[in-house]
């Protein structure tokens, strides 16, 4: 899983290197602004089905839970398309590659819930080669597209084309998921919120605090600089992408089921200590850097990246230990205490920053993309303090 992070760490990097060569940033900040439309209805009525599924004992899901659990999904996927449809069409956003956007944002949900299962029994390395397959192909056929003169669609396509891929690659090995759709009973959405509540919330709060910086941006500042800001926030991504196969996603499976909570504690301060310790010397790179790579990389066109950058290094350092800690708390089903410390204390400090900003009339993307560092920085610490202080504690089994 790490070596598949590494290697689509790479991809993404170098086809978006060229497709910034090929495509305006007025394009990038329309895909950005409809991309996150999109995601704050599906944060909206998003159940966590692939979460649940990843956590669910293996007797539930045999019992009826599968069913239970995608019978769910669907009501999701067909309310996740009409509310999507109809916010772009309310915010002027709505075309043909906006469907195909909202379509491959389904499909990819899809995608997910059979993965997890497949996930659950830790085969990783078919899994790392599903994936990677997927996403490849679909990286590479975006820079041809952009090469021989496609132009902003291949934004669009991309994401449609790696989510058929990796429904073609579950077909190949066999683990597509039968189910029975049933009706959901009043008792069967009883179990199912006690189950979800705290991850929807959680989610909801995280993609609408990006979402939310993304569309401000654009309201404050138009297209383009939604542009600059999309591609810095992306490549301030990059290390935690790289670090996420290993530190979330087989850690959430790991403190799932195969631990206990003493020593899921000792293991989750382990993988945070490495995970800082690289971070920093790449965030004190990115910092000291940027202002010499980013305009050799992207163009001089893309300076104004170098200060959005620069002021994320925050995100860089924070995001993936940030995260990590999380999926520790997703385990155990305790998201109450995440939510409030963590996620409350995010957007507490984003609402600081932009005050700030207003009174000292400071650049609206440079000032929101220090708010979303800082919040993150801020949110982990105080998470961090938390945790080691009820580490030796029964608070930490039952009052999240």
């Amino acid at each position: 899983m790490f070596g598949s992070g590494a290697g689509r760490t790479a991809v993404a990097l170098g086809s978006n290197l060229v497709l910034v060569w090929y495509l305006i940033p007025e394009e990038f900040g329309r895909f950005a602004l409809t991309q996150a439309t999109i995601w704050l209805v599906a944060g909206t009525v998003s159940l966590r089905i692939t979460d649940i599924i990843i956590r669910e004992s293996s007797h539930d899901l045999e019992t009826g839970g599968k069913d239970i659990l995608l019978s769910a999904l669907v009501i999701e996927s067909i309310l996740l398309g009409f509310g999507a449809w109809c916010l772009l069409w309310l915010v002027g956003l709505w075309d043909v590659w906006a469907g195909i956007l909202l379509f491959s944002v389904i499909a990819a949900n899809w995608g997910a819930a059979f993965f997890a299962y497949y996930e659950r029994s830790f085969h990783y390395k078919n899994l790392t080669l599903l994936e990677s397959g997927a996403y490849l192909f679909s990286h590479v056929l975006s820079v041809a597209g952009a090469v021989l003169g496609m132009g902003f669609p291949v934004l669009y396509v991309r994401l449609l084309i790696e989510a058929v891929g990796r429904f073609v690659g579950l077909v190949f090995v066999g683990c597509m998921v039968i189910f029975r759709l049933r009706w959901l009973c009043l008792c069967d959405w009883k179990a199912l919120y006690h189950k979800f509540r705290g991850l929807w919330l959680d989610g909801w709060l995280e993609l609408f605090f990006e979402r939310l910086v993304i569309l401000m941006v654009g309201w404050m500042a138009g297209e383009k600089v939604t542009g600059y800001f999309f591609q810095a926030r992306r490549l301030a991504s990059i290390p935690h992408s790289l670090l996420a196969p290993m530190t979330e996603r087989v850690a959430y499976n790991y403190f799932s089921h195969h631990v206990d909570i003493d020593r899921g504690m000792h293991r989750l301060w382990q993988i945070i200590a490495v995970q800082l310790a690289f971070l920093g010397v790449v965030a004190l790179s990115v910092f000291f850097l940027a202002d010499l790579v980013i305009p050799m990389l992207l163009g001089l066109q893309w300076e104004p990246v170098v200060p959005l950058l620069q002021a994320m290094t925050g995100v860089i350092l924070i995001c993936s230990p940030f995260r990590t800690i999380k999926v520790f708390f997703m385990a155990r089903n305790r998201m109450r205490s995440f939510v409030l410390l963590g996620r409350g204390i995010q957007y507490a400090t984003l609402a600081g920053v932009v005050l700030v900003s207003l009174v000292y009339q400071v650049p609206s993307a440079f000032i929101l993309a220090v708010g979303v560092s800082v919040g993150y920085v801020v949110g982990f610490l105080a998470l961090f303090v938390f945790s080691r202080n009820h580490s030796h504690k029964q608070t930490l089994h039952t009052d999240f």
